[in-house]
């Protein structure tokens, strides 16, 4: 799939497409983001080998949303976990207000 694909599918707010465009702002930085959608609820899961820093996650997936303005999707849930199956180290909630 092209990234205008990815990116057309993302403002729909297709949940994989929303996870591939997240996972590439995270390359490098050893974090995992797994997406879902449920209703007008987008769930983003962050698996880190080590606690991730809340601040400046929420901040970049905040304003990259915001930038796609995806459709149907009015809020956001993110957790991060410090490795798969533990447990959360924090979570944010926030509205999309576009």
């Amino acid at each position: 799939m092209d990234s205008q694909s990815i990116l057309t599918l993302a403002k729909q707010g297709d949940a994989n497409a929303i996870a591939i465009l997240i996972n590439n702002s995270l390359k490098g930085k050893r974090i995992i983001a797994k997406v879902t959608k449920k209703d007008n609820c987008l769930q983003v899961i962050l698996e880190s080998p080590e606690a991730p820093s809340q601040e400046l996650l929420v901040n970049t997936i905040r304003k990259g949303l915001m930038s796609l303005a995806p459709k149907s999707i009015s809020h956001v849930k993110i957790y991060a976990h410090q490795s798969e199956g533990s447990h959360v180290v924090w979570s944010e909630r926030f509205k999309l207000n576009y």
